[in-house]
């Protein structure tokens, strides 16, 4: 009988130490996942806020840009150049000649080219 109560209690103990085995692993194996998924996250995180900063830095320098195109309007120093170069693509519109005009010259030109004593 003592034997028996002895196997007993030495069963339950090996079903306790496989239990105990068996949960340290399977802790073990979850830990090391939950640090790699964290490990990936941290460097998804570092990459989300070097985006954000270079966001941050382009909208300042397009703050920069709206202010001196605002008081370049102000002072009306962008109408002045509009207006320039309005002015002058009309005087190359117009100090061109027509397409037809230039046939018709060189029509003449070849025709006055043809020497009359051949």
């Amino acid at each position: 009988m003592l034997t028996k109560v002895y196997t007993d209690v030495m069963q339950e103990f090996m079903k306790a130490d496989i239990f105990f085995f068996i949960t340290s692993v399977a802790v073990v194996v979850v830990t090391v996942g939950v640090v790699a998924i964290l490990h990936y996250l941290v460097k998804i995180l570092q990459s989300i806020k070097n985006i954000t900063d270079r966001i941050e830095e382009g909208s300042k320098t397009l703050e920069e840009d709206f202010q001196s195109l605002r008081t370049k309007m102000k002072s009306g120093e962008i109408a002045l150049k509009l207006t320039q170069s309005v002015f002058e693509k009309a005087s190359k519109w117009f100090s061109k000649s027509s397409p037809r005009k230039k046939a018709r010259t060189t029509q003449k030109t070849a025709e006055e080219s043809v020497d009359p004593t051949i």
